[in-house]
């Protein structure tokens, strides 16, 4: 999709090469975690893996676990399969993964293959291990402001304007678990935060673990040797080391065009303190608005800069970018002209660029949905129809009441095509 030759991206670069490629954050973030989670000496996808195939397709080994679940009163809930490509599936895993470690570790130790080499063998040994219950006490404490800001980006309102912000506080917060603050605060580029010197890291008594890992450690002071515990500690630093490294290798900090998008937020707190050479550049840069239109695009901005609140459409926490542009796109002059015409143009135009996929990923969602296997002789047309309701239709299906005329028109189709087949 994205090579430097013969790929999707080239290809479009070469009949528009100021076409913008930011990637989608979702991905970028998934691709951090899952490389993160990789270098922990420890396979806990694999044992997530694992168990799920062992109760999948069983429905005899569903029915002895549940009596372990009662012998040990653990709620009764479906073991979570996870896919390493759903962005966020590996939190809710370890999180149901944890509130059945009893009664799965009470199975697979009472299992009669638990002797033998193989799957059981493999997950009785890594449930029993303390290390290995560490890891997942861990990453049920990490993962979540990951998938925090993965969950902002995957709404379908326009949130480009805070793409860039949010970036840099994800990296803050990850670099505020194991990198000594002054570091943090004394860099005018996160990005260029010496966080692999170990000179500049925290130490391993104060180390970001989550309280029920320090908990769990702090209970198994019997249980672990201070070589092991060394070790957790060493495996904690480098889960850090690595997911700092991949956003900064992969995550688009430098990119201006980001950073120039900021203007879009109408956050009244941040509004003065942009520069209109931030629009000017936007506007350039996509051709939004003619040469001679710049200077007052320029003055727009300004005069939007300078209104006082009251005179402006009210913000909120839950106000959306696009909603508060088009109220703008309202606002009459005294003689009766419109008076951001300029400005509101640029900013909804900006408003349409992507800050993921996610939003293509369901339809992809619905699609296959829809074309099933026994669905399978669909035409494109009628599969674009019923694509059409399910994206257009807010209200549930059930509460759908169809008017005569459609139901005679659908009546008419009917017979038409039994008549031409």
């Amino acid at each position: 999709m994205k090579g430097r030759h013969n790929s999707v991206l080239s290809r479009i670069k070469n009949v528009q090469p100021e076409v913008l490629d930011i990637g989608c954050i979702c991905h970028l973030a998934n691709l951090c975690c899952v490389y993160a989670v990789k270098q922990l000496p420890m396979p806990v996808e694999e044992l997530l893996i694992d168990v799920y195939f062992h109760f999948n397709h069983s429905a005899k080994r569903k029915e002895q676990y549940h009596e372990f679940l009662e012998f040990c009163d653990v709620a009764p809930l479906k073991i979570l399969k996870h896919a390493s490509t759903r962005w966020l599936s590996l939190e809710k895993c370890i999180n149901r993964f944890l509130q059945q470690w009893p009664a799965l570790l009470s199975y697979f130790e009472s299992h009669e293959d638990r002797e033998r080499p193989g799957r059981v063998k493999r997950c009785a040994d890594y449930l029993a291990s303390v290390e290995m219950k560490a890891y997942f006490r861990f990453l049920s404490f990490i993962l979540e402001p990951l998938n925090a800001f993965n969950t902002i980006f995957q709404t379908d309102a326009t949130q480009i304007a805070i793409l860039m912000p949010e970036m840099n506080r994800l990296l803050r917060l990850f670099m505020a678990k194991f990198v000594l603050m002054r570091a943090i605060k004394s860099a005018t580029d996160l990005t260029k935060v010496s966080f692999a010197d170990r000179s500049v890291q925290l130490d391993d008594d104060i180390l970001a673990v989550g309280m029920a890992m320090r908990t769990m450690l702090a209970d198994s002071e019997d249980d672990l040797t201070d070589g092991t515990r060394t070790h957790i500690s060493k495996s904690v630093r480098l889960f850090y080391v690595a997911i700092v490294e991949k956003m900064v290798k992969i995550f688009p900090f430098h990119n201006t065009v980001l950073k120039d998008l900021a203007v879009v937020n109408p956050d009244p707190k941040l509004c003065n303190t942009w520069s209109p050479t931030m629009v000017r550049n936007l506007a350039t840069r996509f051709s939004i608005v003619a040469d001679d239109e710049v200077e007052h695009l320029v003055e727009e901005f300004q005069d939007y800069q300078l209104s006082p609140d009251d005179d402006l459409p009210a913000v909120t926490s839950d106000s959306r970018v696009d909603t508060f542009w088009a109220e703008m796109g309202r606002k009459k002059t005294f003689v009766g002209a419109v008076r951001f015409p300029l400005l509101t143009r640029v900013m909804t135009t900006l408003s349409v660029i992507a800050h993921s996929n996610a939003d293509s990923e369901r339809v992809f969602s619905m699609v296959g949905k829809i074309d099933t296997d026994s669905r399978s002789q669909l035409g494109n047309d009628s599969l674009r129809a019923l694509l059409s309701c399910k994206i257009n239709t807010d209200d549930p299906c059930y509460a759908f009441v169809p008017d005569k005329d459609l139901c005679n028109a659908a009546k008419v189709a009917t017979w038409n095509y039994v008549r031409e087949h």
